[in-house]
């Protein structure tokens, strides 16, 4: 365990706080760990997934003969229900490990 100087205050602190113990000069960041940083990727590009996939459900003609408006309506109402059953959990994995302060 080596001190290094505080940039802020120039007090003496140990080289693994996060911290400044004086006056709390964040030293170093916690960073994720490989799961995490898997975890956030796949979120994120299910979430950008899903929300190209709403917008052309909305943009691109269908092909139904007379009543548009409600194949469009349950097929919105089925893409909601699996980004909320998909996403749901990869969010709160994605929550769940992220980065921390030991």
């Amino acid at each position: 365990m080596a001190l290094i100087k505080c940039p802020e205050c120039g007090r003496e602190v140990s080289n693994t706080a996060y911290n400044c113990p004086s006056c709390n000069y964040a030293i170093k960041k916690p960073k994720r760990g490989i799961f995490g940083i898997i975890f956030k990727i796949l979120f994120l590009v299910f979430n950008i997934f899903m929300l190209v996939w709403m917008i052309s459900l909305f943009l691109i003609d269908t092909g139904a003969p007379a009543d548009d408006s409600t194949v469009k309506g349950v097929g919105a109402v089925m893409l909601i229900m699996i980004w909320v059953f998909l996403g749901l959990p990869l969010g709160l994995l994605s929550y769940i490990t992220r980065a921390k302060k030991s």
